[in-house]
């Protein structure tokens, strides 16, 4: 479920694929390459019998970034429209990620958003938990050189999963979201330990492929909301 303000937030049930288009911007050229020298001109000139003209490669057209950190997002849910996501993040200084993401969508023909968060800091030390004094946002990081980057971010209901695939030359990054609600038992969840730390129970969201940076996509229960494109890197993680 994702909560609306002042109200619980809204169950997403069933997958739709979609398709992001991003804009492009190309710039051609249509300059010939000149004659090769040692060319004879006549009076009427004309080239060699030799002569070619090679023209100029097209270049390749390239995605053009938002114009800041929030983007379209594409939903694979059926029954939602016109989402966005708005991702606000901050480097610890070590390569690791905290901050806000946050998802607004229309559904019923109501709008709602949903706010979901990695602090900073670290863990407090309480002797029968584990990761006492690791980094809470640890998991929140880029690799494949900078290519790929994943994190988990959560609020009282469920958690998100934030995906980057690629970033293109440009700085503008394509990627996905994921999320699961928590199972509703009744049960509290500890104040001491995000529920990427939770190995057990109703909040426990943490995923071994998100952890080990081994894919971008989590397993079970994280189902897909839906992607987006042009995500401008330097303003998205600062």
């Amino acid at each position: 479920m994702i909560r609306a303000k002042g109200k619980l937030n809204f169950a997403l049930y069933s997958l739709v694929t979609t398709t992001i288009i991003a804009c492009s911007n190309a710039q051609f050229s249509t300059t010939a390459a000149s004659a090769p020298p040692g060319v004879t001109i006549t009076p009427t000139p004309t080239p060699g019998p030799t002569t070619t003209t090679t023209p100029t490669p097209t270049p390749t057209p390239m995605a053009s970034c938002s114009s800041n950190s929030t983007v379209p997002l594409h939903v694979s849910y059926a029954g939602l429209s016109n989402a966005s996501a708005s991702i606000n993040l901050h480097n610890t200084g070590d390569g690791h990620y905290y901050g806000n993401v946050s998802l607004n969508y229309t559904s019923g023909g109501n709008q709602y958003s949903a706010s979901y968060s990695a602090p900073s800091g670290n863990n407090i030390t309480i002797p029968s938990l584990y990761d006492n004094g690791t980094q809470t946002s640890t998991f929140n990081s880029f690799y494949n050189n900078g290519q790929k980057f994943s994190g988990f971010f959560q609020n009282s209901v469920g958690a998100v999963v934030v995906s980057i695939t690629s970033v293109d030359s440009g700085g503008c990054a394509s990627g996905n979201i994921y999320f699961q609600n928590f199972v509703q038992t009744g049960a509290i969840q500890s104040p001491y330990r995000y529920c990427w730390f939770i190995y057990n129970g109703p909040f426990n969201c943490r995923d071994n492929s998100i952890i080990n940076k081994t894919s971008t996509v989590p397993g079970s229960p994280y189902t897909a909301i839906g992607s987006f494109s042009g995500l401008p890197i330097n303003q998205a993680f600062q």
